[in-house]
């Protein structure tokens, strides 16, 4: 999202930076943490800033978002072993390449994980 030009823009990084210290400050558990405007940026790019806020936080309350951000991100390390394991047993050739090449799990869920949240969302959202 950084190279986005909303987001190069003054708006772009002032509309961001205002949910992010808004969610902080609403979720005081997970306040901001690393991977939290990737979420957030998604949201901007589709609908108003009090829109994205409000999706923000049921994405992360309703949807299970949250827990991957608490617990010194217990929960993540968790998909990222489980993804792991799926990877060699369901595509070892792919797992195989991402061995030789040095790319581990956490290297490629973070995007999964972020990207498919935001697209079960904007499915619900067009029921």
């Amino acid at each position: 999202f950084p190279a986005h030009p909303y987001f190069q823009s003054e708006l772009g990084q002032q509309n961001l930076y205002s949910i992010c210290r808004a969610y902080a400050l609403y979720d005081t558990e997970v306040s901001y943490c690393q991977g939290l405007s990737f979420l957030a940026a998604g949201l901007l790019l589709y609908m108003d800033p009090p829109e994205s806020f409000t999706l923000l936080v049921k994405i992360m309350f309703n949807y299970g978002m949250r827990e991957m951000f608490q617990n010194g991100f217990n929960q993540l390390q968790a998909c990222f072993y489980k993804m792991e394991l799926s990877t060699m047993e369901f595509l070892p050739d792919i797992h195989e390449h991402f061995s030789d090449i040095g790319c581990e799990p956490h290297m490629y869920l973070k995007f999964l994980i972020i990207n498919f949240k935001i697209f079960i969302q904007f499915s619900v959202l067009k029921t």
